[in-house]
């Protein structure tokens, strides 16, 4: 399976990999809509870029950032550090909340929480 992040195509082998984009999938895309119409004024649904099983024993929550070209400033790492622990909060609870209400994908959901 090739997944499209940061400009960059990404392989991953479908044998051992079980993954999904997860904020492109349709029950994020609901969190997301709910979540705004609540919450007015509050921080956006934040999530990593890909979640899934390897071997389907562990879980991995996946951010790509590509730093190719840029300059970097070290200053940047709290910021990055911050937003980091956000996506993996709210990729979290998308993934309690799916197992329980997503049509797509259910099973890894379900599959998902029960490996965290």
């Amino acid at each position: 399976m090739i997944f499209q992040e940061s400009k960059i195509d990404w392989h991953f082998d479908e044998l051992f990999w079980n993954l999904i984009q997860l904020d492109n999938h349709t029950h994020s895309k609901t969190v997301q809509s709910n979540t705004k119409a609540r919450n007015q004024g509050e921080r956006d649904l934040k999530t990593v870029d890909l979640i899934g099983t390897f071997n389907d024993e562990e879980t991995y929550f996946i951010e790509i950032k590509n730093y190719l070209g840029a300059k970097t400033d070290n200053s940047l790492i709290d910021e990055l550090i911050h937003e980091l622990i956000l996506k993996v909060k709210d990729s979290f609870s998308l993934i309690l909340s799916g197992s329980r209400a997503a049509d797509n994908d259910r099973k890894l959901f379900k599959r998902l929480s029960v490996l965290l």
